[in-house]
């Protein structure tokens, strides 16, 4: 009975080691953690700069203890590192894609990616990416030609200056004739009509 308990728990511990480092057969090459890349460049060849590529590389744990990547830098803003996991264990495995955007560029091109990790011995990992970009042919100019009818002379403008009105001094009325002061002071007497009467003879 014990030598089936005893069984029974040295399997599972080997198991559990199995599990630990990445599966049966896994034999860390340190005690500490040691990042490993399935390459450590990759080139795309010619391009012919119109379009972004990638590459995916395996980035994996080779040593006995966990592996902690801290960030991924590139050296120019057109190459971009995603890395799906930053934790590994002894014996795990994860992806770092790289995406290279040639757009605006021309003849040999060559970036860096660093790894950056807790790997006492190689704490930047480095990888190099290159290409060739082929100059792209520049669009030829279309020239149009538009055809008018003969042209025409142009016309003098002439501006018909004002004509000016003659000045009219104005008329002043005569001035009325003076009131007599009688008129103004009552009615004038009546004028006299006819002959003078005869004078009558004495004693009638």
């Amino acid at each position: 009975m014990n030598t089936k308990r005893l069984s029974l728990v040295l399997g599972s511990a080997i198991l559990a080691s199995s599990c630990l480092f990445g599966g049966g057969g896994f034999k860390p090459s340190s005690p500490d953690p040691v990042v490993w890349v399935d390459s450590d460049k990759h080139d795309w060849g010619t391009l012919s700069g119109a379009e972004t590529v990638e590459h995916v590389f395996s980035v994996r744990n080779m040593g006995g203890a966990p592996l902690n990547i801290t960030r991924v830098q590139t050296s120019c803003g057109c190459t971009a590192a995603v890395l799906d996991h930053q934790y590994l264990k002894p014996g795990e495995e994860t992806r770092l894609k790289v995406t290279f955007d040639p757009r605006g560029r021309h003849g040999a091109q060559t970036r860096t990616v660093w790894i950056h990790s807790n790997d006492p011995k190689n704490p930047q990992k480095q990888l190099v990416i290159s290409a060739s970009i082929t100059e792209m042919p520049l669009p030829v100019p279309v020239v149009t030609t538009t055809v008018t009818g003969a042209a025409t002379a142009p016309t003098p403008s002439v501006t018909a200056s004002p004509t000016p009105v003659p000045t009219v001094p104005a008329v002043s009325a005569p001035a009325a004739a003076p009131v007599p002061p009688a008129a103004q002071a009552g009615s004038a007497p009546a004028a006299a009509t006819g002959t003078a009467p005869a004078p009558k003879p004495a004693g009638q």
